[in-house]
């Protein structure tokens, strides 16, 4: 009887302590979830709904972003690529590349990957807002910010898809003046390595290099040589599309809930607003542990992180410092 009594105290200590800084509605709301039972911080969404939410939307978006990407490389005729090979000209292989459209074919598929987690994490987001508040506010993807979101994330990823072709291009050029690839060869290379990013496109070069001296030195057949780097080649692209999925969909309910408490803020319907950057399980050191346990910042100001392995800094309004960062925010209201 005892350890039950003193349990009850605790809970009630604890929905005190959340009672000062918190709206009346949230903390009835608080009261009756597990999270405040068992002591665990308010999360507008909360992080068992996050995680949800994240599993639900990825592997639609990663699904989508692979079809999009191989749509893009049947409609590439690699005879003209072998034509444009002749010349041993890079820029007529990317005139061939951008017949295609490269942007305008990879942009709505990239674009609906970030609008259709934003337009999940939207809706999700205003659902855990108090009643009245949900009541008086109208949230969708139109809004502006999130509209600027969306186009910028987009812009973005069709640059680093972008670079890593081109860098793909400019090294199947080097490589067929030093190791004497025939046209066929040198435009399966490029056309395989669309949608990789740089990083990726150099990584399957070395591959193909190494598989080159093995089969010099007679370790192995060339004709075992195109299956092996299709297949690394399909693992690669499989792992981009999972990064660009769980990094745009974390990012994409990350701005959404910002994007709601700012509305809300900017309504008076809770004014106030606090966030706190809240690290995942398994935070990367160089940018995000730092972070776990700082102090609450108001809303609209950005946090300065700083690289703590190369000193580099950055600003930012929501967390996400690099590619797969799972970090998210709390939100609460500033103590008066």
């Amino acid at each position: 009887m005892g350890i039950v009594i003193g349990w009850e105290l605790v809970k009630e200590a604890r929905l005190k302590r959340v009672q000062k800084s918190r709206p009346k509605d949230i903390v009835e709301r608080a009261e009756r979830a597990k999270d405040v039972a068992s002591g665990t911080t308010y999360r507008s969404l909360g992080q068992r709904r996050i995680e949800a939410l994240q599993r639900q939307m990825q592997g639609s978006v990663k699904v989508d972003l692979l079809g999009g990407i191989e749509t893009f490389k049947r409609n590439v005729d690699p005879g003209e690529l072998m034509h444009a090979f002749t010349t041993m000209n890079y820029a007529g292989v990317r005139e061939v590349l951008d017949k295609e459209g490269f942007t305008e074919s990879l942009r709505p598929t990239f674009r609906r990957a970030v609008e259709g987690a934003m337009e999940g994490a939207t809706t999700k987001a205003v659902s855990v807002l108090p009643a009245p508040v949900q009541n008086e506010l109208r949230m969708d993807t139109s809004n502006p910010a999130l509209q600027k979101y969306i186009k910028e994330r987009t812009g973005a990823l069709i640059t680093t898809s972008e670079d890593g072709m081109l860098a793909q291009v400019k090294s199947t050029v080097h490589r067929s003046l030093n190791f004497g690839l025939n046209d066929k060869q040198a435009a399966a290379e490029i056309r395989g390595s669309i949608g990789l990013n740089e990083r990726q496109s150099i990584a399957l070069q070395n591959y193909r290099n190494s598989l080159a001296d093995q089969v010099a030195k007679k370790e192995m057949t060339a004709k075992s040589v195109p299956g092996l780097v299709d297949a690394y080649n399909n693992r690669l692209l499989d792992q981009r599309a999972e990064m660009i999925a769980r990094t745009e969909v974390r990012g994409a309910i990350n701005m959404s809930e910002l994007v709601v408490w700012q509305e809300a803020q900017e309504q008076g319907l809770v004014p106030g607003m606090m966030k706190q950057w809240v690290v995942d399980g398994d935070p990367c050191i160089e940018w995000c542990a730092q972070m776990d346990g700082s102090d609450p910042i108001p809303i609209d100001e950005m946090w300065h992180v700083v690289n703590t392995v190369n000193g580099k800094s950055q600003d930012l309004l929501l967390p996400g410092a690099h590619p797969n960062c799972m970090c998210m925010a709390d939100y609460s209201q500033a103590e008066e």
